[in-house]
C-alpha cells in the first residue's frame, strides 16, 4: 500500500505541510508523487483519444 498512487493524494501533502517529513524523507516523497503523476499520464492520454473518437457533438 506504501508505494499506490492513492497515499501521494493526500497523506503526502498533508505530511510535508504538518511537517511529519523532514529532510530526505520530503525529496522521496515528492518523487513519488511525480512518478505516479507520470506513470498515470499513459492511460489518461489513452482514454482521452478514445473518449474523443466517441464523441459526437449535436448542433452547430
Amino acid at each position: 500500500m506504501m508505494y499506490l498512487p492513492f497515499q501521494a493524494i493526500s497523506y503526502i501533502p498533508s505530511m510535508i505541510f504538518t511537517e511529519g517529513f523532514v529532510g530526505s524523507e520530503i525529496y522521496t516523497a515528492v518523487l513519488l508523487q511525480a512518478f505516479w503523476a507520470f506513470i498515470l499520464m499513459i492511460p489518461i492520454q489513452l482514454l482521452w483519444s478514445l473518449a474523443k473518437k466517441q464523441l459526437i457533438v449535436q448542433g452547430g
